[in-house]
């Protein structure tokens, strides 16, 4: 039984919900494939089977499907075939309330959209698209904020006066503006590059690396390489225009190399008692080793004259 059966974007959730309900009662399992081998999760998300779905239809019918056993990692991800894994496909719609379902219920947040090949994480994708509730939510579940994958983009090739910074090798008349990729490119590289501030701030509030860089290529035509160099989050937005992204890194980077620089707010405060009570307690301390020091000398002595 295939999604494309039950006529899904024709229902109310709830009588969605009742549909696959009953599916299971009769027997059904919820965890069979179609002809084509992907999982309901995967049918629900697929164009080829229904135009749109609603969000909450689709949360509807996710939560009858797993309430019943069917992991959202329970799939196949071929890239020939064209469908990946349900968090990736889910992420691909912006249904936060999904992509937080298949989260607890056991969903790998690190698990890459293809078995093979060219293949993005799930962070990737959401930090790409500028989806920030997305990514806080991945993130909060364990996603890899410093994880780089290989990845297709549009954008400036660097202007002639930062060329040097960067290290770029081409051909001097390249294009401005085409398809670029990157090999390595990390979650922070894919939002500075596309100007999602909101976006580079909650990677950077969990641990993402903003020196981390990467290398990245242009191209004049299919996998034609003309250029290459290699830059960071914050060389990224620059050179994409993105101004107000770059000063946020900056920002960033300044913040934390003080803090490592500056004691603990904490390591300015009085003892406890105040610092007369503290200078009482180091006079006492002296005095009571001093007192020790005394007798142990004069038990000397007295071993001494024995």
């Amino acid at each position: 039984m295939g999604i494309a059966n039950t006529s899904i974007d024709q229902f109310t959730p709830a009588e969605i919900e009742a549909n696959f309900r009953s599916f299971i009662a009769e027997g059904g399992d919820p965890a069979s494939r179609d002809n084509q081998q992907r999982n309901f999760l995967q049918q629900m998300f697929s164009h080829d089977y229904i135009d749109s779905i609603p969000p909450e239809a689709a949360l509807a019918a996710c939560k009858v499907l797993m309430e019943h056993g069917l992991h959202p990692d329970d799939c196949e991800r071929k890239m020939a075939r064209g469908w990946s894994s349900p968090l990736t496909m889910a992420i691909g719609e912006g249904n936060l309330s999904v992509v937080r379902l298949f989260l607890e219920h056991g969903a790998d947040p690190n698990l890459t959209d293809f078995d093979q090949g060219a293949c993005s994480t799930p962070l990737a994708l959401a930090a790409k698209r500028g989806q920030q509730d997305i990514c806080a939510v991945l993130l909060e579940y364990g996603a890899d904020p410093n994880e780089s994958t290989q990845q297709k983009f549009e954008g400036p090739i660097p202007s002639v006066d930062r060329r040097e910074e960067v290290g770029y090798i081409g051909a001097p008349d390249h294009f401005a503006i085409g398809p670029l990729g990157s090999p390595e490119a990390t979650p922070l590289l894919l939002a500075a590059a596309g100007g999602h501030s909101a976006v580079c701030q909650v990677l950077l509030e969990h641990g993402a690396d903003p020196a981390m860089a990467c290398r990245v290529w242009s191209y004049a035509g299919e996998d034609v390489s003309e250029a290459c160099w290699k830059e960071t989050p914050e060389q990224a937005a620059d050179r994409s225009g993105h101004t107000a992204t770059a000063g946020l890194i900056r920002s960033h980077i300044r913040k934390t190399l003080l803090e490592s620089l500056l004691p603990r707010a904490d390591a300015w405060k009085p003892p406890a008692g105040g610092f007369a009570a503290d200078a009482q307690r180091e006079v006492a301390a002296a005095m009571k080793a001093r007192g020790q020091v005394e007798q142990t000398h004069a038990n000397q002595r007295l071993r001494a004259r024995f």
